[in-house]
């Protein structure tokens, strides 16, 4: 009886570590796949599991950058795995800073009109994309519709996002999460904004809390 608990346990333990080794985007798949629980007042509270957000390094993954062919027709190839590669680890990503993140992999430190126009066509041919109030946001193909997000934490202090940089779904999740643990008004926003790893709730980010707020209230 013994060695059969003692190899569960270590089963176990196994599981848990795979799990934490597991890449970002495929941790962020099995959450988002897992099943959630019914959003009504009579439902008991299920913790979310947390997913951290980090930047991504497409100039470290994808080979073959070449800036000088970065608007030719020759390039797509390239320029599709560089984007494929930013959305799966990052989205729902904004489309302003998707293409900061493809300029910055080419060298520049500027992100023209251009170079946003090149990357936005490219990626509504391949990914799923949400308008927001602040712009538009691609999905990565593992999340095939909004209902299976969830509001992802900063990985570290790099990672902050501003509250402008994140969907209103991904803040929508973090609305009805909280509330299910009691927070409600002035409370919840200040919680929403701890969590986001913001130092201050500026008036810019409360108007953009709240709005989340309310629109999941209403559902």
């Amino acid at each position: 009886m013994i060695e059969e608990v003692t190899g569960s346990i270590t089963e176990s333990l196994k599981s848990a570590n795979d799990e934490a080794d597991a890449p970002q985007s495929q941790q962020y798949a099995a959450v988002a796949s897992a099943p959630q629980p019914v959003r009504s007042p009579q439902s008991h509270y299920s913790p979310v599991e947390v997913v951290y957000y980090r930047e991504s390094d497409p100039a470290s993954t994808v080979l073959g950058v070449d800036p000088d062919a970065f608007f030719e027709a020759s390039y797509s190839g390239v320029l599709s795995a560089f984007i494929e590669h930013v959305i799966s680890e990052e989205g729902p990503i904004l489309d302003v800073i998707l293409a900061r993140r493809i300029a910055r992999a080419h060298g520049w430190v500027r992100t023209g009109s251009k170079i946003r126009e090149r990357v936005s066509v490219m990626a509504q041919n391949a990914h799923r994309m949400t308008i927001d109030s602040v712009g538009d946001f691609y999905w990565p193909n593992h999340l095939s519709d909004s209902s299976t997000v969830v509001c992802r934490r900063p990985g570290d202090e790099s990672s902050i996002r501003p509250v402008d940089e994140i969907c209103g779904e991904e803040l929508a999740a973090l609305v009805w999460e909280l509330r299910a643990k009691g927070k409600e008004g002035e409370t919840l926003l200040h919680a929403m904004a701890r969590e986001l790893g913001l130092q201050k709730l500026t008036a810019s980010s409360r108007l953009r809390l709240e709005k989340a707020s309310q629109i999941e209230q209403e559902k």
